[in-house]
């Protein structure tokens, strides 16, 4: 079986990169980080080859009344136009179930001058293909589909249902797969074929992003102490936090993430600089180690407490701030998860990585977020991300994906479908 599958891909390289490069050239960008986007473009190309491999079809639009219920939903996101396609390959009964899941939007490009190609309009150069995409995550989406089509024209049949879900809007936040989440759709196991180098990653961190404005009083500069500096008593806080940071840095360890951080993105405050300014306005972000413990509504509810409560201690040592208290917005937000190296799904794409590469797989944890911990913490389906790229030079000038890596990612994914859905 395993040499039958990899010799129909060492076959078939060429329908693989037209394929790729067909779906790079579609424009599925989004605007507004998702409130609207272009993924009809793409999807139409996936319908196509869905139905081609025989897959039945499910396509539909994210429904926000539907999915506000969710604490990280991303609020006021314009759907209509924009389907989830999932297409569901029915096994024969007795194995176990598997989701792939894949995001076919992708982030606009500028600077145009800087690329080696239009980013719609990709080439191949020194076994790389480039342009808009191909590594976040369109390298990993097609080489997901190509390896359901192998399997399909090996005439190998499954026992278990395969749910190839190509979904909207997961740079915007992962309205899609919420949405997906939301349907019903869950499995006993899935893979996200997000960039990662083909290393296997059980888990990633979880997110929190506020706003926090803080009042001051306003003064001429020459009688600064009449009034109260806005920005002083952001930076005070500011300090704090990074006191903070540290702490979490020696107490909140992870055997394959990193420590949490505190990240201050973008500050703005005053009009001029002979007035002591009034107001200023604070954007940051923490990145948080993933905790099955939910304490709330959502799998960060207990980080976010802990971290207000470190913000209240910050408010209590001031007078100031403690008589005119700052508006913290918690503006997007994003839960964590971690399934372990020792579980089955991370095991079976372990051992066909082995097959196809010769050495053991490297053991990964995505700094960033992803989809994975939706299906993972909503729709109760334990979920490895493994697949082609450099997440590096993903939202990049000069976008590219390694083609060897694609053509290995069919591979390996075509073999632990097998493995999977047989077992």
């Amino acid at each position: 079986m395993s040499d039958l599958i990899l010799r129909m891909v060492e076959e078939s390289k060429e329908e693989y990169l037209r394929f790729l490069i067909e779906i790079v050239s579609a424009d599925t960008c989004i605007k507004d980080m998702g409130i609207y986007g272009k993924e009809i473009n793409g999807q139409k190309i996936i319908i196509d080859k869905l139905k081609e491999i025989g897959a039945e079809l499910d396509i539909f639009e994210p429904n926000y009344e539907d999915i506000s219920k969710y604490k990280e939903v991303n609020p006021f996101h314009e759907y209509i136009g924009r389907p989830n396609v999932v297409g569901i390959l029915k096994g024969s009964g007795g194995g176990k179930s598997l989701i792939i899941n894949g995001h076919i939007d992708v982030m606009p490009f500028d600077h145009l001058d800087e690329w080696i190609c239009y980013p719609l309009e990709p080439i191949v150069k020194n076994g790389k293909l480039y342009g808009r995409g191909t590594c976040d995550m369109k390298g990993g989406l097609a080489a997901a589909i190509m390896a359901l089509k192998t399997i399909k024209e090996s005439g190998l049949e499954l026992k278990g249902d395969v749910i190839l879900q190509s979904v909207v809007d997961e740079e915007g936040g992962g309205n899609g797969t919420l949405a997906c989440c939301e349907k019903g759709y869950k499995a006993d196991a899935a893979i996200i074929p997000e960039p990662t180098q083909l290393k296997l990653a059980p888990a990633h961190m979880g997110w929190l992003f506020y706003r926090i404005e803080f009042k001051g009083k306003t003064a001429h500069c020459a009688l600064k102490w009449k009034g109260t500096n806005a920005i002083e008593k952001c930076m005070k806080a500011m300090l704090a936090m990074q006191e903070l940071e540290r702490n979490w840095a020696i107490e909140k360890r992870h055997p394959y993430l990193p420590s949490p951080t505190i990240n201050f993105g973008t500050i703005h405050g005053g009009i001029e600089g002979s007035i002591v300014p009034d107001k200023c306005i604070l954007e940051m972000s923490a990145h948080f180690l993933p905790t099955c413990e939910i304490d709330g509504e959502w799998m960060g509810s207990k980080v976010e407490k802990e971290f207000m409560h470190a913000f209240e201690n910050i408010i209590n040592s001031d007078d100031w701030l403690k008589e005119n208290p700052p508006k913290v917005t918690l503006y997007q937000l994003g839960s964590g998860y971690d399934i372990g190296s020792s579980h089955p799904i991370y095991q079976c794409v372990s051992q066909n990585f082995k097959k196809i590469k010769g050495k053991e797989p490297l053991l990964y944890g995505l700094e960033s977020g992803a989809d994975a911990r939706l299906l993972n913490n909503y729709a109760n389906t334990p979920t490895l991300i493994f697949g082609p790229g450099n997440i590096e030079n993903a939202h990049s000038i000069n976008e590219f994906i390694d083609l060897e890596q694609y053509y290995d990612a069919i591979k390996i994914l075509s073999l632990s479908i097998v493995d999977w859905c047989n077992s």
